[in-house]
């Protein structure tokens, strides 16, 4: 389990901190990579939540985005802002009052530490607490930035080109073949 990894006692609550950071996953699976488990055998989990390690207090990334969209007085049911909205939270999300949460950015670097580390793969924890918007086809903002990652990559080892936007197509069949 590579979040929920909280500082020693001794660490200054005030400083933020992130439970999940992809430098703290790092070293948990060296840890067992140096122990003999082979890396074809980890998977790395992100969170779809995020801590405040003052409190411990949890708030899904849905409900940040939900009090973000309010903030910055973007409708989410008008299908002109899906890009405004995409943008604001792949900027916006990765600290937002005091909670220490994965954004899209940090979604997209851990698949690329999985595939480049030869990982097993990557879940998300839990996918009811990624964010939907309209113009995602399969799931959430993070589970997207997730799958065309992945796909991005795998598609680049072939040597095609890689898609460009959150959409398939409706194909349904990302990652496979």
């Amino acid at each position: 389990m590579t979040y929920d990894m909280m500082p020693p006692s001794d660490d200054d609550p005030r400083r933020p901190h992130h439970h999940a950071s992809i430098a703290a996953a790092h070293v948990e699976l060296s840890k067992f990579m140096r122990n003999g488990c082979p890396p074809r055998k980890l998977v790395m989990g992100i969170p779809a939540y995020g801590r405040r390690h003052v409190d411990g207090g949890v708030r899904t990334f849905s409900e940040a985005v939900d009090e973000i969209l309010e903030e910055n007085f973007i409708k989410e049911s008008d299908d002109d802002d899906d890009d405004r909205i995409r943008n604001l939270i792949h900027d916006t999300v990765q600290s937002w009052k005091g909670y220490q949460f994965d954004s899209p950015r940090d979604v997209v670097a851990k698949v690329g530490y999985a595939v480049s580390n030869g990982l097993a793969g990557v879940f998300l924890w839990e996918l009811g607490q990624d964010k939907r918007i309209g113009g995602l086809e399969e799931g959430g903002i993070l589970l997207e930035a997730a799958a065309t990652s992945a796909e991005n990559m795998l598609v680049a080892r072939r040597g095609r080109m890689p898609r460009r936007n959150g959409g398939n197509g409706g194909g349904g069949d990302r990652g496979r073949g």
